[in-house]
């Protein structure tokens, strides 16, 4: 179960130094503003969010990653009820504000959440 802790890691990291050194890269693959787009990010969420969850239990911290699996999958499920209209504007806002803003806001939490995901696979420190 570890090991599902350590792909999401590597794939938050690779998504966040993506969005920080080519942002083109991600923003370019997928008409982000269309439905499919929504329904993409959607389920990239839900099956983040279920992943997080199932593989918590092997982790340092089950219960924080339990609460944000639940929390990721829950944002996914609610993403799809967006209207397109605004998940459009959501987009286009994101997607319009300068590089630098995008980039740091896109990368970071990305880069956090690996961090975070990498050291809770770590075996527990053991008292001496």
């Amino acid at each position: 179960m570890s090991h599902i802790l350590v792909v999401l890691g590597a794939i938050c990291l690779l998504q966040g130094t993506v969005i920080a050194l080519s942002p083109d890269t991600i923003l370019g693959a997928i008409d982000w503003s269309s439905q499919s787009g929504q329904r993409i990010a959607s389920g990239v969420r839900v099956v983040s969010g279920v992943l997080l969850f199932i593989a918590a239990s092997a982790s340092r911290f089950p219960r924080g990653l339990r609460a944000l699996g639940a929390i990721v999958a829950l944002g996914g499920l609610i993403s799809l009820f967006i209207p397109l209209q605004l998940w459009q504007s959501i987009i286009d806002a994101w997607i319009v504000h300068p590089p630098i803003p995008f980039r740091l806001w896109g990368s970071l939490p990305n880069v956090l959440l690996a961090g975070v995901l990498l050291y809770a696979t770590l075996p527990a420190e053991r008292g001496l």
